[in-house]
């Protein structure tokens, strides 16, 4: 069973892209938000270490104890558990990603939304040239209402409304009009209206002696929550033996950190159905034949901090993304959609 916990950072958040620094080429460097499962994982792994007071090096050198080390793993190995998320809260409302299956479709004369979700074609229902199968083929269909259908892939939603009828109107929040937002119970939503992006400049550090190198400057952008917001993650096994369920939690480059406390975590449907990615999902041979839809693949390496150097580069599909079979605790059925 799936323990979650909220996060709410002390300040800002910067998480690194894929994309190298290097001095001549270029002074910034990429971003990405929501940060990766993994980086979540490291960050609690950190975490057991102080509330244990565990030496890193005892860690590396393996003299701690074997509950230890079943709760999260080896130093340099994978963690035994996986970080479910992260996804976004605002209020007391849990945000999860829009199937990447599901469009929106405009009320001009309203300015209402309404979602649409892709289905498997009707046999012979349009004429379709295509290597796959018309019976795994997904066909969404606009309603009466003028425009075009636009994917709603890379929105948020409260999660809700994974049980509601698709055909009630919801509204779309942005930056420009999340201040008049009220509380409501169906709406969509962009990553900008929940975090600030802020660039920050600072002064390049000498790798041999960790100090500041002279004439050396880099820029990133960070990230802020606005009013209200937090992050949310779970953990698919009980660790509470040594993660306490509150604490501070240093998540990301630059030392950042925040608090974080055990929730109560979000009801989601147990059906039939196809899964939605809650997060990003490694593109391998078996999640690639299992994909029905997905949005932009997302690349990450990372630094390895036992061996003191990049993993390599791997892809993920995004979270929102949608499969044809369940794939564990990161995934979460779509009501009737067969």
């Amino acid at each position: 069973m799936t323990k979650w916990y909220e996060f709410r950072p002390a300040d800002t958040l910067f998480f690194k892209g894929s994309s190298p620094m290097n001095a001549g080429q270029d002074h910034t460097s990429t971003s990405m938000f929501p940060p990766m499962p993994e980086t979540i994982q490291g960050a609690i792994r950190t975490a057991v270490l102080g509330q244990n007071r565990v030496e890193i090096n005892d860690y590396y050198n393996k003299r701690v104890t074997s509950g230890l080390i079943n709760a999260i793993g080896r130093a340099g190995e994978s963690a035994p558990f996986v970080v479910v998320g992260p996804l976004m809260k605002r209020g007391k409302q849990m945000l999860i990603p829009v199937p990447a299956t599901w469009f929106l479709s405009e009320d001009n004369e309203k300015d209402m939304f309404y979602l649409v979700a892709a289905k498997k074609m009707e046999k012979n229902s349009i004429q379709i040239e295509s290597s796959m199968p018309a019976s795994k083929i997904m066909w969404a269909k606009q309603p009466d209402l003028g425009g075009e259908l636009k994917p709603a892939s890379g929105l948020w939603m409260p999660v809700g409304m994974l049980n509601d009828e698709l055909k009630l109107p919801v509204k779309k929040i942005t930056a420009k009009n999340v201040k008049d937002f009220a509380d409501e119970s169906r709406f969509v939503i962009t990553m900008d209206a929940l975090v600030d992006s802020e660039p920050r400049t600072g002064i390049a550090m000498d790798p041999k002696t960790r100090g500041a190198q002279e004439h050396y400057l880099y820029s990133f952008t960070h990230v802020r929550f606005r009013q209200d917001v937090g992050m949310v993650f779970g953990i698919d096994q009980d660790i509470s033996d040594f993660f306490k369920d509150s604490g501070v939690l240093q998540v990301g480059g630059e030392q950042r950190f925040g608090h974080y406390d055990a929730i109560v975590g979000p009801d989601f449907y147990d059906g039939d159905g196809l899964w939605m990615a809650l997060s990003p999902v490694r593109a391998d041979a078996n999640t690639t034949d299992g994909l029905v839809a997905c949005g932009k693949i997302r690349y990450t390496g990372g630094w390895d901090m036992k061996k003191g150097f990049h993993k390599p580069l791997t892809g993920y599909y995004p979270q929102g993304s949608v499969f044809n079979r369940d794939l564990g605790a990161q995934t979460t059925t779509l009501k009737g959609e067969i």
